[in-house]
């Protein structure tokens, strides 16, 4: 899990996304993997989806398409995994 938010700082920092955006999706994958197993998630994915919904609830104002075309992730997962996080 180290791995995936060292993922997320560089994300959140190429992305110019504030520290509250950072902060937020850090808390929310590590909340999700204290009741998870990372062997039943794709880690990854679940961290795109951390990212987004945390842009969302700080209101970064970026869509879900220009999110996913940045980061090379797939939008229809991102929604998906939104759900379990939440």
């Amino acid at each position: 899990v180290n791995t995936i938010i060292v993922n997320i700082f560089t994300i959140c920092k190429h992305m110019k996304f504030s520290e509250d955006v950072m902060n937020t999706a850090i808390e929310y994958l590590k909340r999700f993997f204290l009741k998870q197993s990372v062997y039943d998630f794709d880690a990854i994915d679940i961290m795109y989806a951390a990212v987004y919904l945390a842009v969302k609830i700080e209101e970064a104002n970026f869509s879900l398409l220009e999110f996913a075309k940045i980061t090379k992730c797939d939008a229809s997962k991102v929604v998906q995994n939104e759900a379990f996080i939440i």
